[in-house]
């Protein structure tokens, strides 16, 4: 059976990353941490487990009842999973929750549109790629799918960034009241495009968790993005 050019992309991109891991800064620029937390939900003895995995993109689970990438990347990071439980001595049902412990420079979000079902003539399982359409802005902030741990390390910046947005706002409004700028809708008329010389610009990785696209897979099998 030939491949589609989504699967090819997908093929192509673990191999590329498993042949750079080790040899660049790829865990570095690409690397996604996720701290896995696994809770009996039959037995409340059950000791809580974790473990910590490191993967190169973000899975977004698409479904027929899914119609934002911000809700299917949710969905991918709660669930159950069947594990042996030591107390009771049987395969059980454990809630899995998965936060990211850490955010890279570049973040990679793959859409996953194959599930597994069961045909209903021959009774074969077979898989199924749910065509349906997924909205997304261009700018994603992740600080809500991150660890609490994590989270404190990103709310300084972001406050920071939240009261220089604030001061600019702020001076702006003062400008247009006494005159010397024009306001939005008079500036929209006059379309005077002018390039600011005295652009300041962050560094290549900053911790705010904010992640602005920078591409997309042409059957809109993955997306990329890189921090603000």
């Amino acid at each position: 059976m030939p491949l589609s050019s989504s699967t090819l992309v997908r093929h192509f991109y673990s191999s590329f990353t498993r042949d750079l891991i080790g040899r660049f800064t790829l865990p570095l620029v690409t690397g996604v941490e996720t701290k896995s937390t696994y809770k009996c939900e039959e037995c409340p003895d059950e000791p809580v487990t974790t473990e910590t995995e490191t993967s190169y993109q973000v899975s977004c689970f698409i479904a027929q009842d899914v119609k934002y990438m911000y809700t299917a990347m949710r969905k991918g990071m709660e669930g159950t999973v069947k594990k042996k439980s030591a107390v009771l001595g049987r395969d059980a049902d454990f809630k899995k929750t998965s936060p990211l412990s850490r955010l890279p420079g570049y973040l990679t979000v793959q859409f996953v549109r194959f599930s597994v079902g069961v045909a209903p003539d021959s009774g074969e399982t077979v898989a199924r790629k749910i065509l349906k359409d997924v909205k997304y802005t261009m700018k994603l902030d992740m600080y809500e799918f991150c660890t609490t741990e994590l989270q404190q390390k990103l709310s300084p910046m972001r406050t920071k960034f939240k009261e220089q947005e604030e001061k600019k706002m702020a001076q702006k409004a003062k400008l247009i009241a006494e005159g010397k700028l024009l306001g939005p809708k008079l500036a929209g008329a006059a379309a005077i495009a002018k390039k600011d010389e005295n652009v300041e610009y962050e560094p290549f990785q900053f911790e705010d968790g904010a992640y602005e696209m920078a591409g997309e897979e042409e059957e809109r099998g993955c997306l990329s993005m890189h921090s603000e």
